[in-house]
């Protein structure tokens, strides 16, 4: 997780939110406050995401994975980002921040 919060300034991918440096949280308590239902971790935790979900058959390679806030990885949730802005990340964030792609309308269909 370490050479994604470098690679993406230790911000979250969609909404820019300042991220804690993962060497410098306990990753044991993460775990166990992402697996207790009563609290949820504090939303600048850093969380992995991938471009192209795990379950539409996306890999977890570096190219396939980014940086994000709690809050925005639980919105997002399966979520498929618009092929033609993939390769775009640039282009792909500015489109977030200011809202013309929102969470529900990349929401994969059943």
């Amino acid at each position: 997780m370490s050479q994604l919060w470098e690679r993406d300034g230790g911000q979250c991918f969609y909404c820019g939110l300042e991220l804690l440096n993962p060497e410098e949280f306990d990753l044991n308590e993460y775990l166990r406050q992402l697996t207790t239902k009563k609290k949820k971790p504090p939303v600048d935790y850093p969380t992995l995401d991938h471009f192209l979900p795990r379950c539409e058959g996306g890999s977890n390679s570096l190219d396939n994975l980014l940086l994000c806030c709690f809050s925005c990885n639980h919105r997002k949730s399966d979520g498929i980002i618009p092929p033609e802005l993939f390769s775009d990340r640039i282009k792909l964030k500015q489109l977030f921040k200011s809202g013309q792609i929102k969470f529900h309308l990349i929401r994969s269909t059943p």
